[in-house]
């Protein structure tokens, strides 16, 4: 059993989508022609990564299409244990949490916990600060979603944070826990505050 973590699939968002892109410029667009290659090129990322009986951490901008997709995502996925943190466009998610709940092993908007024996702090959006940040015999990971591998300034790349969006990994796929683990061991405790 491995641990995985992945965020803004953003499955069948058209806009995202560089051959049906409405937006001007296309900037930010991924280089597939239809929504359906699109698609299925993240379902096949994420099950030829994800074994059924491994952790899926999700942190977060699901879905895009309607209410249906959130299910039809899911039902797609071979990976049993899913654990959401929501982001800014799941809101039907959390606004239907009866009728969606079933489809993951949690919901939450933020969760700390030890992973493989490393606090990690999971949220949509990047923090400045996050519980055991500034620790220098155990330092906490913050791992985000949100910012599709914008995040270039020297402050933040050298933190022990990680944006873990399918489009800021090479392979367009999950992080493994040993990739990040690899990748925040060549990262600074870079604490702003001391409290």
């Amino acid at each position: 059993m491995k641990t995985f973590f992945t965020s803004d699939t953003h499955y069948s968002h058209a806009n995202i989508c560089r051959g049906v892109s409405r937006w001007e410029g296309k900037k930010g667009c991924r280089d597939f022609d239809t929504i359906e290659e699109m698609n299925n090129a993240i379902v096949d990322a994420i099950n030829s990564t994800v074994g059924q009986h491994d952790i899926l951490y999700h942190l977060g901008d699901w879905s895009f299409g309607g209410f249906s997709n959130i299910a039809k995502f899911r039902e797609r996925i071979v990976c049993k244990t899913i654990h959401l943190i929501a982001g800014n466009h799941d809101y039907q998610i959390l606004k239907k949490i009866n009728e969606t709940e079933h489809l993951f092993t949690s919901i939450n908007q933020m969760k700390t916990r030890k992973i493989c024996g490393q606090m990690i702090s999971m949220c949509h959006f990047p923090l400045l600060v996050w519980e055991n940040h500034a620790s220098k015999k155990h330092p906490s990971w913050m791992l985000h979603g949100h910012c599709h591998g914008s995040m270039k300034n020297k402050d933040y790349i050298t933190r022990k944070t990680l944006d873990v969006g399918i489009d800021n990994h090479p392979e367009f796929r999950p992080f493994a826990f040993e990739e990040i683990e690899s990748i925040m061991k060549r990262k600074e405790i870079n604490a702003i505050d001391h409290r």
